[in-house]
This record gives C-alpha cells, sequence and structure tokens, in this order.
C-alpha cells in the first residue's frame, strides 16, 4: 500500500471536506472498533496539530478511549465506502467485532498501535489523546440544546488529540 506523508494544510482540507458525510473513527479494545463520525475539527492547540472528535459518553468509542487513548481517522475521498461507513454508525462495537462482520478490512498504523481501515482513496490521520473535555450543558446555546440533545445527559465530549502522522492511501 502506497502512502504518501501529508502537511496539515492538506490534511485539515481532506477532513473539512469529508466531514458532513462522516469518516472513521478507528479506536481499539478487546475488538477493533471504528465509528461513524461527522462532527470533528482540525486546530492548533498546544503547539501541536490536532484533531477533535465530538463523541456521546454513552457510545462504546468513549469507553474504549478512556482506556486506551489511541485512535485513528480514515477519511474517504469519495462514496465508495459509504455501506461501510453506514455499518459502523449502526451497529455496536459492544456486540462483537463488527468490521468482522461487515467485511471490513484494516491495515497496521504507522505510529499508533489502532489500525487504519485498508483501501485505496483515503486520508488517513494517527492520533494520540491529549483531553477529555466533558461539555456542560448549561454552557450551551438553547437552540444548539433543544435540536440536538433530547436525550438529557448524553452531550457530546469533546475528545481532542495531537495528529502524529497523517498519509494518503
Amino acid at each position: 500500500m502506497s502512502m504518501d506523508t501529508l502537511l496539515p494544510e492538506e490534511y485539515g482540507a481532506d477532513f473539512v471536506k469529508r466531514i458532513r458525510h462522516g469518516v472513521f473513527l478507528t479506536s481499539k479494545g478487546e475488538f477493533v472498533n471504528s465509528m461513524w463520525l461527522n462532527w470533528g475539527t482540525i486546530g492548533y492547540r498546544w503547539r501541536r496539530y490536532c484533531c477533535t472528535a465530538f463523541i456521546r459518553p454513552s457510545r462504546y468509542t468513549a469507553e474504549i478511549l478512556a482506556a486506551h487513548p489511541e485512535f485513528t481517522i480514515s477519511i474517504p475521498h469519495d462514496d465508495r465506502y459509504q455501506e461501510w461507513l453506514h455499518s459502523c454508525g449502526t451497529t455496536s462495537g459492544r456486540d462483537g467485532d463488527k468490521l468482522a462482520a461487515h467485511g471490513i478490512r484494516t491495515a497496521p498504523a504507522q505510529e499508533v498501535g489502532v489500525p487504519i481501515i485498508a483501501g485505496e482513496g483515503f486520508t488517513h490521520l494517527e492520533c494520540r489523546l491529549l483531553q477529555i473535555a466533558k461539555t456542560d450543558p448549561t454552557s450551551l446555546h438553547a437552540d444548539i440544546f433543544d435540536k440536538f440533545y433530547r436525550e438529557k445527559g448524553n452531550i457530546h465530549d469533546a475528545y481532542v488529540a495531537e495528529i502524529v502522522a497523517a498519509y494518503r492511501t
């Protein structure tokens, strides 16, 4: 698999272009687990390039990241992986190895112990968790709270991670 190393402005552009359509956030607990992520940012914090993923505390991924603070982001360049994304967004990893169940392949990452989604046409970010920022519901604008958080107590938390490697396959 060919890997082209990327600059922050290159992977940032890929992330911003595709986040609304969904990207894979992969973590590793008992099984490798991927979720469909479509809320996140790329930025610069603490003199490091960072990715912030917004994850509900009820998600299995949140449980994994609390114990294993590394993850990868695999950004599809087009819609050919939408079926895989849909599978990751509608099946819980708590129920078993959902990647194997849906035929989703992985490949080793370069710098972290969590694999990337295998295949051509991806940008990959390898990340080490720096902070889990809990969201105070009273800090949200009322319109945001009313629109997105009818399930009280399940507000997305911010998972801020340093990007330690970035490349395309």
